[in-house]
């Protein structure tokens, strides 16, 4: 349960600029083992920039990272995802030349936890693709998949990675409500696996019903931390989203 062990990820005054632009902040927070945390705050206030900090694609200026105990603040992503760490896009990154199927099977072969062998690698593709709910679409290419099937691919090859920490980064933009529900109750049943879950999302109904605590930022620096219920009641949080006191 969250809050029972020493943290998962731990992110302590971790700061990035582009140029003049400072876009983290001497930010820190924490993330429990088996915790959904949500990361909000308006577009541009650091939300994405944190998630490639802490899964590798970008490297700190200041600040520490660390995951499972270990200083990972200079490892490549690569090192990161043999280690547990995986990560989905807010713009989706599939190929879109292989099938379903065949995308998971990259991951598969090649992902921390590795298969040990091509039919090993299928027959995990094929159950992750049934976690996922794109069984029935495992023969079709990804260019004709939907946004919504788009997006349950990227987290099904995600998790053939057997990461103990997700970051998921805006997983039901533009989807329909029905699309909503359907994702949410597939990363409750992530969650109920014992992985960690970091959600970087504007939907609120989605982020009161999964986040256990809440980090928003505002210009990249935190503004605020909590419950949703907490966080969403907070004067700086509206504010920061409505731009009035």
């Amino acid at each position: 349960m969250p809050g029972s062990a020493a943290p998962l990820l731990q992110v302590a005054a971790l700061s990035k600029a582009f140029g003049g632009l400072l876009a983290v902040d001497d930010l820190s927070f924490t993330i429990d083992p088996g915790e959904v945390l949500g990361l909000l705050g308006p577009n541009g206030s650091g939300k994405t920039t944190t998630f490639g900090l802490v899964a590798g694609a970008l490297r700190p200026d200041r600040g520490d990272i660390l995951f499972a105990g270990r200083p990972v603040t200079r490892w490549p992503a690569s090192r990161r995802a043999a280690v547990g760490i995986a990560r989905t896009f807010q713009l989706i990154r599939v190929f879109l030349s292989l099938t379903a199927l065949e995308n998971v099977l990259v991951a598969c072969l090649y992902g921390r936890g590795r298969a040990r062998s091509p039919a090993r690698a299928r027959a995990d593709a094929c159950a992750l693709l049934e976690q996922v709910g794109m069984a029935h679409k495992r023969d079709a290419r990804a260019r004709d998949l939907t946004l919504g099937e788009r997006r349950r691919l990227e987290i099904a090859r995600a998790l053939a990675t057997r990461p103990r920490l997700l970051l998921l980064d805006e997983p039901v933009a533009g989807l329909t409500a029905t699309e909503v529900d359907a994702a949410v109750a597939l990363f409750r049943g992530i969650r109920a696996e014992g992985v960690a879950i970091a959600l970087v999302e504007h939907n609120v109904r989605a982020v009161r019903a999964l986040c256990d605590r809440v980090v928003v930022l505002h210009a990249g620096r935190k503004i605020a931390q909590g419950t949703p219920e907490d966080v969403f009641a907070h004067a700086a949080v509206v504010a920061a989203y409505l731009g009035r006191r």
